[in-house]
């Protein structure tokens, strides 16, 4: 968080000692995830690929619900950033069939959120709509278990932003005026600033450049301040 990469890379690579030397199975492909993205984030992305190839060896080794839905999840941004697209779409599908099997519906929302906005990045609105969809039949259950979280903000911004891009306005505007809701009851950091981009983001769309402009405005200014 405070953009010591370095410092958050040695620490990882110490809890992935501890999770070796305990043998935990569960917890160290996680661990090696950690340090193959703290690598994507420093730039040094053949030792992210290292890392990632270590991590599914541990996954198939150890079968674990949760593990093997995430991994692939995790897999797909280093082929984004790299500009492997059809891996990256096989390896969110594949996140997406295993999701269900995932021990908790709130691990599997938050892949899903994810998986939203990769798909959204990458133009594979068929990929975010499959989500939204899980998401839907998931929304009845969504709750935070940590005072970080709104994962309702987030289910309902994503799927806002999703459907201005779609050329849904009338329900885009449903989904913010659902987002605004959600997210005036607090809840982790960022929530606001996005809720203003996705609705800066519809007035855009819509020809309403002074809202637009608004929303930009606030947007920006929230993001600095958070």
């Amino acid at each position: 968080s405070l953009g010591d990469l370095r410092g958050a890379l040695a620490f990882d690579q110490l809890i992935l000692a501890h999770s070796i030397a305990m043998q935990d199975s569960l917890n160290a492909p996680r661990n090696l995830m950690n340090i193959a993205y703290d690598h994507r984030l420093i730039g040094q992305l053949d030792s992210c690929l290292v890392y990632q190839q270590r991590a599914r060896r541990w996954v198939d080794a150890y079968d674990n619900a949760r593990n093997r839905a995430m991994l692939p999840f995790f897999e797909a941004e280093y082929y984004c950033q790299v500009g492997d697209y059809r891996t990256a779409v096989e390896l969110l599908s594949e996140a997406q069939n295993r999701g269900a099997d995932a021990s908790l519906a709130i691990d599997e929302a938050r892949l899903h959120l994810g998986m939203i906005e990769q798909g959204l990045e990458m133009g594979q609105p068929d990929l975010a709509h499959r989500s939204i969809d899980r998401l839907r039949e998931l929304r009845p259950v969504l709750h935070d278990n940590q005072p970080d979280q709104n994962l309702v903000a987030d289910y309902e911004t994503v799927t806002a932003e999703f459907l201005t891009g779609q050329g849904e306005y009338a329900l885009a505007a449903e989904a913010v005026a659902r987002a605004r809701t959600a997210v005036a009851k607090g809840g982790g950091e960022g929530k606001a600033w996005r809720l203003h981009r996705a609705a800066g983001q519809l007035a855009l769309r819509r020809g309403d450049l002074r809202s637009a402009h608004r929303d930009f405005e606030a947007a920006l200014d929230l993001s600095l301040r958070e």
